[in-house]
């Protein structure tokens, strides 16, 4: 069935060029995962905060390395992004775009970094930076973020890079202490180009 409205984007936006390296600030950079990153992903999902709000356990280099090959496989089919978050030489934490879709300009952010890195700006300067790669780069319309409302901090981190709260989506996550409502934050680029429908001649 023909649609009536084109795609937001065209294919090959994403995958036309080689995943890039983003400067953040001086000696902290967004960089495409590495193999080598496998340890540095199995220390991550050993806190408990990260396995809480993700819900996700890492169980052995194998694993680790499976996740980081989907994050290339993702790049390649053009459906997400993900980078490692680098400070002086030492990876602190992770920053993607997940569920994009070029068809409709949409895409959702997550982030988290570990322990030892929290409270020191990382994540919100790398979610700015991945926000400014999405619209200015790809040409993305809107930007997503959720969390659930039993985690406050995520909601304070959202508003602080940018992402207002536009409202709450009712059982929407299983976690394994059962359904959670989330609250949704998104941004959209304003400079990004509406369809205007033909008017017959």
């Amino acid at each position: 069935m023909p649609s009536l409205v084109p795609d937001a984007l065209p294919a090959g936006k994403i995958n036309g060029s080689e995943q890039p390296v983003l400067a953040v600030r001086d000696g902290v950079m967004l960089r495409p995962w590495q193999m080598s990153d496998s340890g540095f992903l199995m220390d991550a999902f050993r806190d408990p905060g990260i396995i809480r709000w993700y819900a996700r356990t890492m169980a052995d280099r194998s694993e680790a390395e499976l996740w980081i090959q989907r994050w290339h496989d993702r790049w390649a089919r053009e459906v997400g992004a993900g980078w490692v978050i680098e400070s002086d030489g030492t990876a602190v934490g992770q920053a993607h775009i997940r569920d994009l879709s070029l068809s409709d300009g949409l895409g959702r952010f997550s982030c988290w970094v570990v322990p030892t890195a929290r409270r020191r700006g990382f994540r919100t300067q790398a979610c700015q930076r991945l926000v400014r790669w999405a619209f200015d780069d790809i040409g993305l319309n809107r930007l997503e973020s959720t969390h659930s409302t039993q985690n406050p901090r995520a909601c304070d981190a959202a508003v602080k890079a940018g992402f207002p709260y536009e409202g709450t989506l009712h059982r929407k996550a299983l976690y394994p202490d059962g359904w959670h409502d989330l609250h949704l934050h998104a941004i959209v680029n304003e400079n990004s180009g509406d369809f205007q429908e033909e008017q017959p001649l």
